[in-house]
């Protein structure tokens, strides 16, 4: 049964024991495939969210019926297994308005067949003060057997012989005139970028196509006072971070030039 324990704010210790007992509970009831146990450890109102890491596809299940059904059928074909707490990562006693005015929140990882993945958890008391689900973050961290070509993986670089500059490799690479991608990714904006890197760094060979005539059109050519909505930490993109010194809350127009800029930098 989940936990019933009263946790102060700032508790850190006992919030950590309350959530390592809630997950042995959660890694039991999937290897014992019980949709009664899995639903009992869910808020009535809970949300599970997975992008693409249990289910193979980005959805959201709400409600704890819905939820252990959905995480039974995605656990059995991709093996999902092993939940636990992200190493070195404190849990969080996070105090709001209602409908909860105290929650605890902790970085999980977990294991499937084909992924090493990271994930989010987020328990409220329950009507009867146990602790229970009400959000949980499945996603996807790095696929098994197909290791990014980042630190001692990435490419040596320019020795080819005959030699062949960066900038002539590289306008072969784009014109896709000997060869048909692998993958196609439609709209060069900032998900279309991300994904690309990503398969970039996979060896995945990868053409991104945009409607607007450059990089960055879709934030520039919009109204004069668009900013980002949330802080530039929450929107940096991989394997190249926004420079410290930038605003919280970027303008459009310098957002525009950073999306432009990555495509040459983040080219190999």
């Amino acid at each position: 049964m989940p936990t019933s324990v009263a946790i102060a704010a700032g508790d850190s210790a006992k919030a950590l024991a309350v959530l390592a007992d809630w997950i042995e509970e959660f890694n039991q009831a999937l290897e014992a495939r019980s949709e009664e146990a899995l639903a009992a450890l869910f808020l009535g109102d809970g949300y599970w969210r997975d992008f693409a890491a249990c289910s193979w596809d980005v959805r959201t299940v709400h409600g704890a019926s819905e939820i252990a059904v959905a995480l039974l059928r995605a656990a059995e074909p991709n093996t999902v297994r092993e939940f636990s707490l992200e190493p070195g990562k404190a849990a969080q006693v996070v105090e709001r308005p209602q409908p909860w005015e105290r929650s605890i929140e902790v970085l999980l990882t977990f294991d499937t067949a084909s992924i090493r993945g990271r994930g989010y958890l987020k328990l409220v008391a329950g009507p009867g003060g146990e602790w229970l689900a009400w959000t949980l973050l499945t996603t996807p961290d790095e696929l098994k057997g197909y290791p990014e070509l980042i630190g001692s993986r990435r490419p040596v670089g320019e020795l080819r012989r005959p030699p062949q500059t960066w900038l002539r490799r590289r306008a072969v690479e784009v014109e896709f005139s000997d060869r048909d991608p692998e993958v196609l990714v439609l709209g060069a904006g900032h998900s279309g970028l991300s994904i690309a890197a990503r398969l970039k760094a996979l060896d995945i060979d990868t053409l991104v196509v945009e409607k607007n005539p450059r990089v960055g059109d879709n934030w520039r050519l919009r109204y004069d006072s668009l900013n980002l909505h949330n802080e530039v930490w929450a929107n940096h993109l991989p394997y190249l971070l926004y420079p410290p010194t930038w605003p919280a809350y970027c303008s459009k127009d310098k957002l525009a030039d950073w999306l432009e800029a990555y495509v040459s930098i983040r080219a190999t």
